[in-house]
């Protein structure tokens, strides 16, 4: 878990419109994915190093509107990192670099019926 995280979520809902816009930030945190928390190699000296798997400090921005045509039928669309961040890890100094991944921005269109 990050140290330090906010997300702020800002809402309208009227007359059949609604939207939604919300961002979400984190501090570093300690790397829980798939490669571990640690990594270990030999360094210029032969010497077995371990070193810490930090995630880097993320924001994202995401955002949804929609209409209610009738009682029965709505439309939506959905926007998911709109400032379009990308995630890494780093070992121990943001200087050194270790994963990069760019999910880039992704769009969703939707319609929505009920009973």
């Amino acid at each position: 878990m990050a140290k330090n995280a906010f997300t702020g979520t800002l809402y309208y809902e009227r007359f059949g419109f609604s939207a939604r816009m919300s961002y979400s930030w984190r501090d570093k945190i300690l790397n829980d994915s798939l490669v571990g928390s640690t990594f270990s190699f030999n360094n210029q000296f032969g010497v077995n190093t371990t070193y810490p798997v930090y995630g880097a400090p993320y924001g994202q921005l995401d955002a949804q509107i929609g209409y209610d045509i009738n009682k029965h039928f709505g439309v939506l669309a959905q926007f998911q990192n709109l400032t379009d961040q990308a995630l890494h890890t780093y070992l121990l100094w943001p200087n050194q670099p270790f994963t990069y991944e760019d999910p880039g921005r992704r769009y969703f269109l939707g319609f929505k019926f009920k009973l």
